[in-house]
């Protein structure tokens, strides 16, 4: 299995103190039904968008960016719905996953779309490059593949702010069968992951600022992560493109999957690495426009502008 250095920071006051509620929080909430995590999400994501509406703004500036012609109340009401998922999944589904086991995950996640598309990319040695986005309820993907399919993952990822929650969800990764090779580390363990025959996962979808490459999202150009397209060129490895979405109406996700991106090794590596980001930034979108209040609307994902990025797709 491979493995990064891990992080390097000197945890602050601040961060013990988070790292203590979080702790408190896991404890309280993790074991708390369906039914009583629901009830609950709805209160604190009242509280949280009306009381302390922290980057409320910036959710409903995303929105109004993404969807242009959707009225206000649309927006307003989307924006309420992409609180409480959060409120959720993080607080009390993110908690409770550190002590589920197969049963659990075949019940959270009872279907899979497009395993065969995984299969088919993967090949013998496989090696693929998973791309997703902070949509629905990605640790939970990643999670259920590993436990339940048997797929060796590895997660290349910047480190979390708090260097003690960075610590912890390291450890359960490893536990649950991904490992994590952080960005800012030598990426000789990438090519490792690879010989071992392990899948390459990506969440591709944050502002890349000067070392990205400008590329659609809504029509709007954003600076995007060249990481996935990299790679899949250099190594000469498919994409495939996931997302775990929570079912509509019920408690339950739903991981789908689609058909692989592949890469041409014989073509120029700018223009390959261009055409691969806009392709799997297309799939993105379209998974975002059939649930909208499950993405991270909290990022100020078009913060980078055209003319700071390295290049425009």
């Amino acid at each position: 299995m491979t493995r990064s250095a891990g992080p390097r920071r000197r945890p602050t006051f601040s961060h013990r103190l988070e790292y203590v509620c979080l702790r408190i929080a896991t404890a309280v909430f993790g074991g708390l039904s369906p039914a009583v995590q629901r009830a609950t999400a709805r209160f604190l994501s009242w509280v949280w968008f009306y009381v302390l509406p922290l980057r409320k703004r910036v959710v409903l500036e995303n929105l109004a960016r993404a969807f242009p012609d959707r009225p206000f109340r649309w927006r307003r009401r989307t924006a309420r719905r992409c609180f409480q998922h959060f409120v959720r999944m993080m607080g009390f589904e993110f908690p409770a996953m550190l002590r589920f086991d197969k049963a659990d995950f075949r019940r959270w996640l009872p279907a899979i779309e497009g395993m065969e598309h995984c299969d088919a990319a993967g090949g013998d040695t496989r090696s693929w490059i998973f791309v997703s986005g902070h949509l629905g309820n990605w640790e939970l993907g990643v999670a259920r593949l590993a436990v339940v399919e048997g797929q060796r993952t590895t997660v290349l990822a910047k480190p979390l702010h708090n260097p003690l929650v960075e610590r912890d969800v390291a450890r359960v990764r490893r536990e649950r069968g991904y490992d994590v090779v952080y960005t800012r580390d030598n990426m000789r363990p990438v090519v490792t992951a690879v010989r071992q025959g392990r899948a390459l996962a990506f969440l591709a979808d944050q502002d890349a600022r000067r070392a990205g490459i400008m590329a659609p999202f809504f029509s709007v150009p954003a600076s995007t992560a060249t990481g996935p397209a990299y790679f899949a060129h250099r190594l000469n490895l498919p994409i495939v493109v996931g997302f775990c979405v929570r079912d509509k109406g019920t408690d339950a996700y739903r991981l789908r999957f689609y058909p692989p991106i592949v890469p041409n090794p014989e073509a120029d590596r700018e223009t390959e690495i261009e055409r691969l980001t806009r392709a799997h930034v297309a799939l993105l979108e379209q998974a975002i426009r059939e649930a909208p209040e499950q993405y991270f609307w909290f990022h100020r994902r078009w913060k980078t502008q055209p003319r700071e990025a390295k290049r425009k797709v």
